[in-house]
């Protein structure tokens, strides 16, 4: 999200850009350049900084689903649990705003215990690979609209999932 907004200021420079999509678990809602869009493409006005730390959380059950949850204390973990002082909102805030909204309903913050909750037949797997294209699709309509307007945006797979589950890229040009 970075690279994409760094390229705002030479955007009439720019014709194409190729972007890997990687890294969904560290994206913080204060920087995601997909806000407005993925707000109006699931039709919640409510959706925000809470919701955005959920999809966020649940997306690395693309990487858990494959080679297994990182052990304790890495700095990988570290990555995928921060979150900063423009956030306006620790994990913690994030943990009550779910219990508040979930009655008796498990963790939802948990990837795997929403997954064995809801009996999800795609598995931690599936459900962190939609939650990436959600926040890839943010970043595609980012592109379309405000770097490359009337562009051609195009999001491809680079390697097998075998070889890396953050194997997707978004590809623009213009037309």
């Amino acid at each position: 999200d970075l690279a994409l907004k760094s390229l705002e200021p030479i955007r009439e420079r720019v014709s194409s850009c190729i972007m890997a999509t990687c890294c969904h678990g560290v994206c913080v809602w204060n920087d995601y350049v997909g806000r407005d869009h993925l707000i109006a493409a699931v039709q919640l006005p409510s959706f925000g900084a809470a919701e955005f730390e959920l999809l966020r959380r649940w997306s690395s059950g693309t990487v858990q689903g494959v080679w297994g949850k990182p052990p304790r204390n890495t700095k990988e973990e570290d990555l995928l649990n921060r979150t900063t002082a423009s956030d306006h909102q620790t994990n913690e805030d994030v943990d009550e705003h779910q219990t508040a909204h979930s009655g008796d309903r498990p963790d939802v913050s948990n990837v795997t215990k929403v997954v064995e909750a809801l009996q999800l037949k795609c598995g931690m797997q599936g459900l962190g690979r939609a939650c990436q294209r959600l926040i890839d699709y943010g970043r595609r309509e980012y592109i379309r609209a405000v770097l490359l307007p009337g562009s051609s945006v195009e999001l491809l797979y680079y390697a097998p999932p075998s070889v890396t589950p953050q194997n997707a890229v978004l590809i623009a040009h213009r037309n």
